[in-house]
């Protein structure tokens, strides 16, 4: 569910001099930033917490056939272990939110 920014990241970090030396910073456009909101406005954050090595294709197809295939939905890894679970509608986040499991 990633989305390709209008500019490549390295154009958009900036620098700026402050007083204990350089600061690096991105910069977006404010059409890039409203688009990030909008896609994680039915959106919710989840950690699998286990000492095993979790592949996420297996965390997409468990979490999708658990949830009942919710409409629209999709998931990113943040990092290891730590996603975001995107819906197209807010009822379909609300039932998930709602339901079990979120334990298994």
């Amino acid at each position: 569910m990633e989305t390709a920014m209008s500019e490549p990241i390295e154009e958009n970090v900036q620098t700026t001099e402050v007083e204990e030396g350089r600061e690096e910073y991105i910069e977006y456009e404010e059409r890039d930033v409203e688009e990030g909101v909008q896609k994680s406005k039915h959106s919710v954050v989840g950690k699998l917490i286990t000492t095993k090595t979790i592949n996420p294709v297996w965390v997409h197809t468990t979490m999708n056939n658990i949830w009942r295939k919710p409409v629209g939905f999709n998931m990113i890894e943040i990092r290891p272990k730590l996603y975001q679970f995107f819906f197209e509608r807010e009822a379909g986040m609300r039932r998930v939110l709602k339901g079990n499991p979120w334990t298994f």
